[in-house]
């Protein structure tokens, strides 16, 4: 996974990225040696909690936790129905556009 062509915004709370079609989100019962999104992430940003799955052949924005907190905060939006979607900001921003942080702009 190219990590600079997928992600879609970091900070220290929160990485969301946009998964590749054929990547496992966690590891697979059977062959935990298969690559999958948490341990790429977790060599590059540390302990990372998945907030919620795509399976292994769906592509799609995946939102991930760098913190406890985090995790339960969003695993509560997401159970309360009360994230909020702002993913048409995030497809129309353009990545390498000389920002420091990586994202959509606020």
């Amino acid at each position: 996974m190219d990590l600079d062509s997928s992600l879609l915004w970091t900070d220290e709370s929160i990485i969301v990225l946009n998964k590749p079609p054929g990547l496992l989100t966690l590891p697979d019962g059977y062959d935990p040696s298969k690559p999958h999104v948490r341990a790429i992430m977790d060599v590059e940003y540390g302990r990372v909690w998945i907030v919620h799955r795509l399976d292994r052949e769906t592509s799609g924005t995946l939102v991930l936790a760098r913190t406890a907190e985090a995790h339960r905060d969003l695993n509560s939006q997401f159970e309360n129905r009360t994230v909020e979607n702002n993913l048409s900001r995030a497809r129309d921003w353009k990545p390498g556009l000389g920002n420091n942080h990586r994202g959509p702009p606020s």
